[in-house]
């Protein structure tokens, strides 16, 4: 800490209380800010895989109406579907692949989110001592505003990460949503009943 440091260096103001509250004020507002951030992301995860388990179910569904359906007399007519059912296979095992790359970011998340928490409760309770030096006049100016820099950049570097796992989720939508869009055109171009 500055107050131990050497005793050649002047540290002769104070900065003003008022001003102190203020910075530290707008970072708790910071910090709320991202704690609703990241609620919101982690409730659009949720909404996600739920969708994804409806498809996964009527998708089943449609496999057992199709095997439980009538017999199919013509045998280039039978060799034709299994080929369609087989690229329906493929399809849906793509899509079950992004869906465990959804499954794995989601988990990262909940870890990133966990760890977010850990530091933003250890960056409250440094506020709440900067406040307490403060309150007694034990920290200079000098040592304040360094400290406060420090804490800024600790959250900025959390929001980084936050930002970057919301890529990430953003990037493995698409390509479940892309997979879905060629699900449903392979049911389309071989005449399958499509819900």
């Amino acid at each position: 800490k500055l107050r131990n440091a050497d005793t050649t260096t002047v540290l002769t103001r104070l900065l003003p209380s008022a001003t102190l509250e203020n910075r530290l004020k707008e970072e708790e507002e910071r910090t709320q800010q991202l704690r609703s951030w990241t609620n919101k992301l982690t409730e659009k995860i949720e909404h996600i895989q739920k969708q994804m388990a409806t498809d996964k179910k009527e998708y089943e569904e449609k496999m057992d109406d199709m095997r439980k359906g009538k017999r199919i007399q013509c045998k280039a007519f039978t060799c034709e579907l299994v080929y369609i059912l087989l690229e329906l296979r493929d399809s849906r095992n793509e899509c079950d692949a992004i869906e465990k790359r959804l499954e794995t970011a989601h988990d990262e998340q909940q870890k990133s989110l966990s760890e977010f928490k850990e530091k933003e409760e250890a960056l409250e309770m440094e506020i709440y001592k900067l406040k307490t030096e403060l309150d007694s006049s034990q920290v200079t100016n000098i040592s304040l505003k360094e400290t406060i820099a420090l804490k800024e950049n600790d959250i900025r570097l959390l929001h980084g990460r936050i930002v970057n796992h919301e890529a990430k989720m953003i990037n493995l939508e698409k390509d479940y949503f892309d997979m879905k869009e060629r699900y449903a055109r392979q049911k389309k171009d071989h005449n399958l009943p499509i819900r």
